[in-house]
């Protein structure tokens, strides 16, 4: 959370959620891309992929207000009662 992320992988893996195409998360697959991701965070691009990052936490999650738990069990009750469960 507000940090830049890097995401070492070994393979080209979907990017399911858009985090990488968004550019909240810098994808690697060798040690040549990761020495030029870790450039560019120190250099460059480090306040710029942190706001992606918050943007698409935003969007996948939802708020950061601690109050997730709270959320979900008022989901899980609006499920009972609308029939979803059991």
């Amino acid at each position: 959370m507000g940090k830049p992320v890097i995401h070492l992988t070994s393979t080209d893996s979907p990017d399911h959620y858009g985090l990488v195409q968004s550019g909240a998360l810098i994808r690697v697959t060798t040690g040549a891309a990761l020495a030029e991701a870790f450039k560019m965070l120190l250099y460059q691009e480090q306040n710029r992929t942190i706001k992606y990052a918050k943007n698409a936490l935003l969007e996948h999650i939802g708020p950061i207000d601690g109050k997730a738990t709270e959320r979900v069990a008022r989901l899980a009750l609006q499920m009972d009662i609308d029939g979803w469960v059991g």
